[in-house]
């Protein structure tokens, strides 16, 4: 007597089914890749990159302006002098209206 294995079909049916699934999905991702592949292929090669600007003269230029403009705003030669001659003018009034010499 021969002893058979009720369940070798569906063993045999599971293990092709999944042979058919790895082998589908295999064809899927070599499709895909392909696809992908001659997209690349058909673009056009990258243009060489410009060479980077040199800012250096413009800031350069920034700087200058922003001296200058500090420099004529907090000139000190006239601010310094203004408040004595002020001063002065007021003792001058001072003792012209008391009239003392």
């Amino acid at each position: 007597m021969e002893v058979t294995d009720r369940n070798q079909p569906r063993r045999n049916n599971t293990v092709m089914r999944t042979a058919v699934k790895q082998v589908l999905s295999l064809i899927v991702v070599g499709i895909t890749w392909a696809a992908l592949a001659t997209t690349a292929h058909a673009q056009l090669p990258a243009a060489p990159e410009p060479e980077p600007k040199s800012y250096i003269l413009a800031y350069v230029l920034v700087f200058l302006v922003i001296a200058l403009g500090l420099a004529a705003v907090c000139r000190p030669s006239t601010r310094s002098d203004r408040p004595r001659m002020i001063a002065e003018d007021l003792e001058e009034k001072i003792r012209q209206m008391t009239g003392k010499p």
